[in-house]
């Protein structure tokens, strides 16, 4: 029988990633922390590092957080939106999610209408039907994180702050 004895490659992989992880999240944030609301976001304009990956959170502060999962359900049906967990309950975090490089663009597809296949929240298609609504975007970067990394921890914080929506886990591997 053809197999192999050892699985080196994968495993330093692993570590090495492992080690990534700890290394960046234990560390303090290499691009200053900053939180804005939602509508800050289309006239701010940030000053991160093309070398930076970023993680970032949408925390509603205002609204009907039912009514918003209702909104966002409805709006599912004609628009590419992030998935909605089969036991999703409305609650403050409405999102977690990262970007590699252009943390403005990616915030922005979240905001604004972009085309159909983006996978985004597209606010711009929802938020004006839940009076009051609000939302706060929480974000930090970090420099030198590799892909799998950053999606570790944007998993780990996924699933310790259950956002509403968006897929938790099964990022990285």
């Amino acid at each position: 029988m053809v197999w192999p004895r050892e699985i080196n490659e994968p495993l330093a992989t692993l570590r090495a990633t492992i080690d990534d992880v700890e290394r960046v999240y234990n560390a303090e944030p290499g691009w200053t922390p900053c939180s804005l609301e939602h509508n800050e976001l289309l006239t701010h304009r940030f000053d991160a590092p093309d070398d930076h990956a970023f993680i970032y959170v949408f925390e509603v502060t205002g609204g009907d957080t039912a009514l918003i999962l209702q909104r966002i359900r409805e709006a599912k049906a004609n628009h590419k939106l992030p998935h909605i967990p089969n036991d999703a309950q409305p609650g403050r975090i409405l999102y977690v999610g990262s970007s590699g490089n252009d943390i403005q663009g990616r915030l922005r597809q979240h905001i604004r209408p972009t085309p159909v296949g983006t996978y985004a929240l597209k606010l711009s298609t929802w938020m004006g039907r839940v009076p009051e609504f609000s939302a706060r975007i929480h974000l930090r970067g970090y420099a030198g994180v590799s892909r799998a990394a950053r999606e570790i921890m944007e998993d780990s914080i996924a699933a310790q702050l259950t956002p509403m929506v968006g897929k938790r886990g099964g990022n990285a591997f």
